[in-house]
Order: C-alpha cells, then structure tokens, then sequence
C-alpha cells in the first residue's frame, strides 16, 4: 500500500474541514492513514476501499453500490441481489469487456446469480462465487473463456443450462479445503484439462 504523501509545508493542510468525515485508501492502508484521520479530528475515520483487478468491474461496482469513485466490502456486502442487466451484454457482437470478477467474493449476502447474468463476458478468464449462492441461472457465464474458477462453499450451487460455456479446454476450480470430492463432478463436466484444488478428478 503506498504510503501517504509528506506535508512539506508550514501551516495547515487542511483548513476549515467538516468536522466527521472519512479518508477513503486502499485496501490494507489503515494503519498508515490513521495518524492523519486523527489529526483531523475525533470525528474522522479511514475506510479501505476495494482494489479491482479489472478496473472496468471496478469502476461498474463503484457507480452501481458504491460512491461512484470506488467502493467497499461493505457497500458489497449490502447488495442481497444482481439485477442480470447491470452487468450483460444482450448483443454478442457486443461482448463486455469484463476479464475478471474475483471481487465477486465480498458480495456476502447474494443467494444467486440469475440467468445470463454475466452473458458474453468473452474476455472474462476468472470468477469468484460468494459462499452463500446456492444457486446459478442458465446461461450465467455463457461464452465466458474461464479457466479459474472460485466457490467459497463448500457444497456446490444449483446450475442452471450452460452455466459455463466455451470456457478453456483446461483449468482449475478453487474450493475449500476438504470439499474437493464434491466438486469433481463439475470439473469433468468442463473438460478433461480441469483440477479442483490441483488434483485431477477421479
């Protein structure tokens, strides 16, 4: 986390601020910003927001459930659902252009992913699926070229039609410890390259 910037001026830095409010830093940042939250006032904290690999998601997560700039595990942790049309293309020759959603994990209190949620995502190579969906729609990740795969559960979900289609001929699926056997099913229904955890489904 980048450190905070030196104030190499006399005076103030800040004049005539509200008396509450909250710094905004990177994930992991806290400790570092904390000294100047505090010279703020009592009335001053840090929040982290999230780091996106994908600053396309990010920026989409941003101006959906967060500040418009960036947003936090809690904001994420606040939306009980996915409105499919946020986040699809209805057109494939109009992809988006998504390349990964691993963020996807700090959506705690979704149950779901509805049908071609995340359709023609034709870029999007890695996903992660929050531990309490029990339930994916058809055609959620329809043409998405996947070869990481993330469930947070340790009993997979529901799937819908063609959850995962054209993913890569070969990849992983990430599980919980212990959970592997319960995932193997999956794994050989995607193709004879994929792993859970490594281990080649038997």
């Amino acid at each position: 986390v980048t450190p905070p910037p030196s104030f190499g001026v006399s005076g103030p830095v800040f004049y005539n601020i509200s008396s509450t409010g909250t710094l905004m830093v990177p994930s992991g940042g806290t400790s570092n910003y904390q000294s100047i939250a505090q010279s703020l006032g009592a009335g001053w904290t840090v929040e982290e927001f999230i780091t996106f690999a994908d600053q396309t998601v990010g920026q989409k997560c941003a101006t959906l459930y967060g500040n418009g700039d960036v947003c936090t595990e809690a904001d994420l942790g606040a939306v009980t659902s996915l409105n499919a049309n946020d986040w699809r293309s209805t057109n494939q020759q109009y992809p988006t252009p998504y390349t990964s959603f691993d963020e996807l994990r700090y959506f705690t209190a979704i149950t779901s992913i509805p049908q071609e949620c995340f359709g023609y995502s034709t870029s999007l190579t890695s996903v992660t699926i929050p531990s309490a969906v029990t339930e994916i729609g058809k055609w959620a990740l329809y043409e998405s070229p996947l070869s990481s795969i993330t469930f947070m559960s340790t009993t997979p979900p529901t799937l819908g039609e063609e959850v995962f289609h054209d993913q890569a001929a070969s990849g992983n699926i990430t599980v919980p410890v212990g959970s592997e056997s319960n995932y193997f099913s999956l794994a050989q229904s995607l193709g004879s390259g994929w792993t859970v955890n490594g281990q080649t489904p038997s």
